[in-house]
């Protein structure tokens, strides 16, 4: 089976930095997928599955558009397209790791002009909830509000009981450069988290989530 755009990519990156990684065969149990890879480092093993982002025919249309000399705009909720990239991914990780080895999902986006579709924001909000405001009357009985907190909410992957074979999501992207930029996100509630010794080289991040404070939001910090 021929390699997609992503998975050339991928190969392409694990060569730039001398990564050993195995192209899986697929599953011979009817119905059941697997992942894409299989990366060894410093003797350990971790499963790669690789998602492209492709266009959608909406945005095919701005491109076009876009192209033509017009103005074009996207617009959606943010992490939609992680999330479904998650939902499909995280089941075929699962299927080889089965809390056994970590598993890393890998995303490329494959449109061909700028998207917040996998900006630290949506990979957040995808993998712990879409954010929620949390407002009080600032004085009684009057029209004025204030923010006092903000919180994790619904249209959550993580969670201490969900995906929990899912160590990270990882951002590969490729710089006018021609060198690649690989950004991992951490899972908090990961069984087989990876560690971040293992990919301690130029060109990598790698963030987790903070821990929570009151009145204040949850972000990426390095890790």
């Amino acid at each position: 089976m021929a390699l997609t755009i992503s998975e050339c990519r991928f190969r392409a990156f694990c060569r730039q930095h001398r990564f050993r990684v195995e192209r899986l065969p697929p599953s011979r149990q009817m119905g059941e997928q697997t992942p894409d890879f299989l990366l060894r480092r410093f003797g350990r093993e971790l499963a790669v599955e690789i998602k492209q982002i492709d266009p959608t025919p909406a945005e095919l249309l701005e491109i076009a558009k876009f192209e033509a000399g017009g103005i074009s705009s996207s617009s959606g909720e943010p992490g939609s397209r992680v999330r479904n990239a998650i939902a499909k991914g995280a089941p075929q990780l699962r299927a080889l790791t089965r809390g056994r080895i970590p598993g890393l999902l890998v995303l490329y986006d494959n449109v061909p002009m700028p998207t917040i579709h996998l900006d630290p924001y949506a990979i957040k909000v995808a993998m712990y909830g879409l954010e929620q405001v949390v407002m009080v009357q600032a004085v009684p009985n009057s029209l004025r509000s204030e923010v006092v907190d903000t919180r994790f909410g619904g249209k959550r992957r993580v969670t201490p009981t969900d995906n929990t074979t899912l160590s990270a999501v990882a951002l590969l992207s490729l710089q006018a450069t021609e060198e690649f930029c690989f950004d991992i996100f951490h899972n908090s509630f990961a069984i087989r988290p990876i560690h971040p010794w293992l990919f301690r080289r130029r060109g990598i991040r790698q963030w987790r989530l903070s821990a929570k404070t009151p009145g204040q939001s949850q972000e990426w910090e390095p890790a």
